[in-house]
């Protein structure tokens, strides 16, 4: 029997941005640019924590209008995001010990899933710099049309996808909307402190583990949890 089948932990769902790379700084700068040409400037950490997991289309009509159309919400949207990776293109690398993490839950028997807002154009643009193209047994985009986070709806998908129940899962985020949206969803969650202040960080028995990035992450520890 597997450790993954044995400890109850079948399952590990991984948000992208600010989780796996460290990208919430050049998504920031981006719709910043994009706001400012509409008249709107942003608080950037207060922009970050409350938009951060949300997508884009909720961004644009919480900021720019809710009656903006959907022609309007799907061109502004694809010039933000063409904006961010033009700016985070030369920048692109995962958090230090992202991949071997991922190769050691992979070995160990463990279903991992890409479960993020981001647009599918935007996943894919790591996942060929990062060379994670085969590494995820089930992908979840903005694209599926889940609601964005805070909902819990990613994450269930995820789970579906890996025929995992939520008590199964466990989530690594980064974000407040992302750790709200894994605790609704009924998912343990380690938290990648990228995006967050010490004293933001969201604490309680179904946080695991907070952690600047993956090196200290010990894999045993985390899925050997007992059942809250």
């Amino acid at each position: 029997m597997s450790r993954a089948v044995a400890s109850g932990v079948r399952g590990l769902l991984f948000d992208l941005d600010g989780t796996l790379v460290d990208s919430m700084p050049w998504h920031l700068r981006s719709w910043a640019a994009l706001l400012a040409r509409h008249g709107v400037t942003v608080d950037p950490h207060q922009f970050l924590l409350e938009t951060a997991g949300t997508r884009a289309d909720m961004i644009l009509r919480e900021r720019l209008g809710a009656n903006l159309s959907d022609s309007d919400v799907a061109r502004l949207a694809g010039e933000k995001e063409a904006l961010y990776r033009s700016l985070y293109g030369p920048h692109v690398s995962l958090l230090p010990g992202a991949a071997e993490f991922l190769r050691k839950a992979r070995g160990r028997g463990f279903g991992t899933a890409l479960a993020t807002a981001a647009p599918a154009e935007n996943v894919q643009f790591i996942l060929e710099r990062t060379e994670l193209g085969t590494t995820f047994d089930a992908v979840v985009t903005a694209d599926d049309g889940f609601p964005g986070k805070p909902a819990p709806d990613i994450f269930l998908a995820a789970a579906i996808r890996l025929d995992t129940l939520p008590g199964q899962s466990l989530v690594f985020e980064d974000a407040l909307n992302g750790v709200e949206a894994a605790r609704s969803a009924g998912m343990r969650v380690v938290v990648l402190s990228t995006s967050l202040a010490p004293q933001e960080i969201p604490r309680g028995q179904d946080i695991l583990a907070v952690a600047a990035d993956y090196r200290t992450l010990d894999l045993d520890a985390l899925t050997l949890t007992s059942d809250l």
